[in-house]
């Protein structure tokens, strides 16, 4: 006996007379037909399905800084806008960004937003903190203008 593969066996079965073998073809090409419409359809609305993606890498939620200027940089998918404190900014080709921003001392929120063509919407805020810097003036004898300040005062409480 000859095996038959499949592409003998489809033609097999499309020249039989056989009502039944064609009916079980025309339904297999029918169901076959919407899966491939239906994984289209869900492959072409994907971006209105998930939304707008946002990565933060810098810098980590929870972080303390020292420097008064840092980076943010991270990642941004399925985009039309986005901004950083309310500021917009711009991904690269590939969908990354990287702006430096001030950071003023003590607690600081850093917020990220991102809208999709579709007006679907997230944020990402990161919470960092920088140190207060005590700044302490050496007073040294040379200079005369730190001693002479301590005189007047003095010689302003004998006066009265």
């Amino acid at each position: 006996m000859k095996e038959l593969g499949p592409s003998s066996l489809l033609q097999n079965l499309l020249m039989t007379n056989n009502y039944s073998s064609k009916r079980q073809i025309k339904i297999f090409l029918t169901i076959l037909f919407f899966v491939l419409i239906s994984g289209y359809i869900y492959f072409q609305s994907r971006n209105l399905i998930t939304g707008p993606k946002l990565v933060v890498r810098e810098p980590l939620n929870g972080a303390s800084v020292t420097e008064p200027v840092i980076t943010v940089s991270g990642e941004a998918r399925n985009i039309a806008f986005i901004t950083l404190n309310n500021n917009q900014i711009f991904v690269d080709d590939s969908g990354t960004f990287k702006e430096k921003i001030v950071v003023s001392e003590g607690y600081s929120k850093i917020t990220i937003s991102a809208k999709d063509r579709f007006n679907n919407s997230t944020s990402e805020i990161i919470e960092i903190f920088r140190p207060r810097t005590e700044k302490i003036e050496q007073i040294s004898p040379e200079s005369g203008q730190q001693e002479n300040d301590l005189e007047n005062s003095e010689n302003l409480g004998n006066e009265t």
